[in-house]
């Protein structure tokens, strides 16, 4: 599948906007009052949910003091760049852990026992239930007979929140989220209240924890494996979490370190 690319500037500009409001060591908060916005509505836009018109792209550039040209620059330049750069390596740790892979511009017919190779954003930006498409940057073929379960996907994990189970830097395996209980389950969720670092937006890997109060609302935790890493409390009243996959394996570990 193919992302339309006036979808995939969208993730790009976000990325760059956010990436220039690091470089200014400003806050979300910090911006949001820049712009005279909800700090929810500039996570929206570091996550690529909202479609910016010229406009607003001028005054975030104004806000973030730099120009519209260079935020779209940046944006070009990774189209360019990124995929060249990361899908190899990708690549080449799936085939040394023992899967055979092919790039998505590679000739012939993939196997049928193969599922996509996918970047973190393109999956969390749905692979489940909304418009937008997933683009496969190349296709891996599992270690088993026939067609894999619909919807499994396979994308490198940044963070160490999940650490032992799931390694900074692991590539892993998800399908859809299978039915509650959820309990030691991990799930790739989405919610404006996260912003974890690695992710590029409000994107988390965790196990939940889900409790209904009288009047229907929940009160949702989202707890790491690692214990440097604090819980996260969600009020839910309006059911905006979303449980994008389930974690299903750990396919090839991270790079080793240099030494």
């Amino acid at each position: 599948m193919r992302v339309p690319s006036s979808e995939g500037l969208i993730y790009r500009v976000a990325r760059a906007i956010a990436a220039r409001r690091r470089a200014l060591g400003l806050t979300q908060e910090a911006l949001a009052e820049r712009l005279e916005l909800a700090t929810k509505n500039v996570q929206r836009i570091e996550s690529g949910a909202q479609n910016l018109t010229l406009a607003t792209l001028e005054r975030i550039a104004v806000a973030l003091e730099t120009t519209p040209g260079t935020l779209l620059g940046v944006a070009a330049a990774e189209r360019d760049t990124g995929a060249t750069a990361v899908v190899p390596a990708a690549i080449a740790r799936l085939e040394a852990a023992g899967y055979r892979v092919r790039a998505a511009s590679a000739p012939g017919r993939r196997s049928i026992a193969a599922v996509p190779l996918t970047t973190i954003r393109a999956a969390a930006g749905s692979a489940f239930g909304s418009a937008r498409s997933v683009e496969a940057l190349g296709w891996v073929t599992l270690n088993r007979r026939g067609e894999p379960p619909k919807g499994q996907f396979v994308a490198s994990i940044e963070g160490r929140s999940m650490e032992p189970r799931v390694p900074d830097g692991a590539i892993c395996l998800f399908g859809p989220p299978g039915p509650q209980p959820y309990r030691d389950r991990i799930f790739l969720v989405a919610h404006s209240a996260i912003e974890e670092e690695g992710l590029e937006g409000p994107f988390a890997l965790k196990q939940i924890e889900a409790k209904k109060r009288r009047d229907d609302s929940r009160r949702i935790t989202l707890r790491s494996l690692n214990p440097d890493f604090p819980p996260i409390v969600i009020d839910d009243r309006n059911g905006d979490l979303r449980i994008i996959a389930e974690l299903v394996s750990v396919l090839a570990p991270p790079e080793p370190a240099p030494r």
